[in-house]
């Protein structure tokens, strides 16, 4: 396993990006939904909010709860979190064994 810290400013930074364009699209929905415009009933409410879970792929951030008349929705700091304690690493997978790797390849790595 290795971790490059490059690697994990980046990732911190896209998923700050994709968990905000989340919320956006989720908050349009639900304005829509309050304005009588978006779907109704909790089918298709879970539907429209699947589409934009699907879209961004962070759904597993978020705590959302779906009702006949609407949904509300939270970023979920415990997961995120957890999320982020990744950022970074990486494993490399090798069929050379461990003992023909000279010190300097393993020194980089955990």
């Amino acid at each position: 396993m290795c971790k490059n810290p490059l690697l994990a400013e980046e990732r911190a930074r896209k998923r700050e990006d994709l968990l905000q364009a989340t919320e956006a699209a989720l908050a349009k929905l639900a304005d829509q939904i309050a304005r009588g415009i978006g779907p109704k009933g909790t089918d298709r409410i879970a539907r429209a909010i699947g589409r934009i879970e699907n879209r961004y792929k962070l759904a597993k951030l978020f705590d959302i709860t779906v009702g006949e008349y609407g949904f509300t929705f939270a970023r979920s700091p415990v997961r995120i979190a957890a999320e982020a304690r990744l950022d970074g690493f990486y494993v490399i997978r090798t069929s050379v064994e461990d003992k023909n790797l000279g010190g300097r390849e393993r020194g980089r790595c955990l």
